[in-house]
Order: structure tokens, then C-alpha cells, then sequence
């Protein structure tokens, strides 16, 4: 376990500011979690990303072995992960702005899909007791699964299945390609 990483530029360790370095290439080995806060108290848009032996390239990271991954209250799983940050401004290719634009896995996708009440148009009378939460929507699909962060979309692809059960009748649905918008 460790990493290996390439800069542009030779870096002394007695002075290092990788504030003005360009990673080129690198290497992150075994366990890696990747961690991203809520935006705000109480909002559902953490993120958790568990795999092993990252490859950094450029604004890519990528790792062929297998992906789990929660954000929010739902949570899944993959293979073949590639996360794309977005450019810095005013710089291309590298890690410099650290923020997430999307993050694709390739193959074996699973997701439950944890939906809260504007999400699944189910409307709160006020005053009313609250409504115990929906059963978790489980989506499979062959790959990619593509999750956009500027647009706050998923895209499933390849053989998707949908199934949601519950205290009623479930839910199915069987087709190619699915993308699901969120607010």
C-alpha cells in the first residue's frame, strides 16, 4: 500500500508547494476511500467511494476492481470506476479544481435508489403524521452507469432492470437505457 505519483516539475522535499505543481501520473494503492461532505447541514448529497489501487491520469481516475459507493441514503456498486474532475480554471488535464464532474462505472452496476418524499411525488399533508419512507428502488444494469454532477443526472445503460417492492403491489420496468434527473 502506498502511492506513486509524477509531477511536472522536480520536487524538493525541503521546499515542497504542490500548489504549484501539475500532477502528470499516478498511483494510489490497496483501499482507497474517497470522501466527499454534505453541502450543507442535513442535506442528502454526501458521497463515499470504497475501491483499491487508483490510477491517476490527467483529470481521470480510474480503478478496474470492484466500486461501492453511498450518496445520500442510496448506495450500489460496480466495476471498472473512472471519476472526471473538472479543470481548474484557467488549466486543462489536471487534478486542480478537485471537484467531481462525473463519475462512470462500466460494468455490474447495482443501485438502491433511496427516495425521499419530493423525489417520489408523494406530497406531506401539513400537520399530518409523517409517511414512513418508500421501499428503496434497486437498479441494475450491464453498464456504464454514468452520474453526472453538473447536471445532478444517472444514466443507466445496457440491459437496465428496475424493480421496486413494498407493503403493495411492486413495481417493474425493463429496458436499455435510463436516466433519472434529480432536484
Amino acid at each position: 500500500d502506498g502511492a506513486e505519483m509524477e509531477f511536472d516539475e522536480p520536487i524538493d522535499p525541503k521546499t515542497v508547494d504542490l500548489g504549484k505543481r501539475k500532477l502528470k501520473k499516478g498511483w494510489l494503492h490497496g483501499q482507497i476511500t474517497i470522501v466527499r461532505e454534505p453541502s450543507q447541514p442535513g442535506a442528502a448529497d454526501d458521497l463515499l467511494i470504497t475501491t483499491r489501487d487508483v490510477e491517476l491520469i490527467g483529470n481521470r481516475a480510474t480503478s478496474p476492481h470492484p466500486v461501492q459507493f453511498r450518496m445520500g441514503r442510496s448506495h450500489g456498486g460496480g466495476r471498472d470506476l473512472e471519476i472526471l474532475l473538472a479543470a481548474a480554471e484557467g488549466q486543462s488535464g489536471t487534478f486542480g479544481s478537485g471537484k467531481v464532474q462525473s463519475l462512470s462505472l462500466k460494468r455490474d452496476v447495482v443501485m438502491h435508489l433511496v427516495m425521499d418524499d419530493e423525489m417520489s411525488g408523494r406530497s406531506r399533508t401539513p400537520g399530518a403524521a409523517p409517511q414512513p419512507p418508500e421501499a428503496p428502488t434497486k437498479i441494475t444494469c450491464q453498464g456504464p452507469f454514468q452520474y453526472d454532477f453538473v447536471r445532478n443526472s444517472a444514466a443507466f445503460n445496457d440491459r437496465v432492470d428496475v424493480v421496486r417492492l413494498g407493503d403493495g403491489p411492486g413495481d417493474q420496468l425493463n429496458c436499455q437505457v435510463l436516466t433519472v434527473f434529480f432536484e
